[in-house]
């Protein structure tokens, strides 16, 4: 997403092709997806530890959630 301030900054057409090619970037390699399952996974084995037992119900219904954003 580009900010106002964002492109304001910009000098040239050619760093706003940059910025979006970088940020293009992250999104073919799935980077915020891998996050997202990164800290869901962590916060359900927390919560099994600490002895949630809603805890797996409430990660299968977030899994599936996610993967019907692929």
């Amino acid at each position: 997403m580009f900010t106002t301030g964002l492109l304001r900054a910009m000098r040239t057409p050619d760093e706003l092709a940059a910025v979006y090619a970088h940020e293009w970037g992250h999104v073919k390699r799935r980077h915020v997806m891998r996050s997202i399952l990164r800290q869901a996974s962590l916060q359900l084995l927390l919560s099994l530890v600490a002895g949630d037992p809603s805890a797996l119900s409430n990660g299968l219904r977030t899994a599936g959630e996610l993967g019907r954003l692929s």
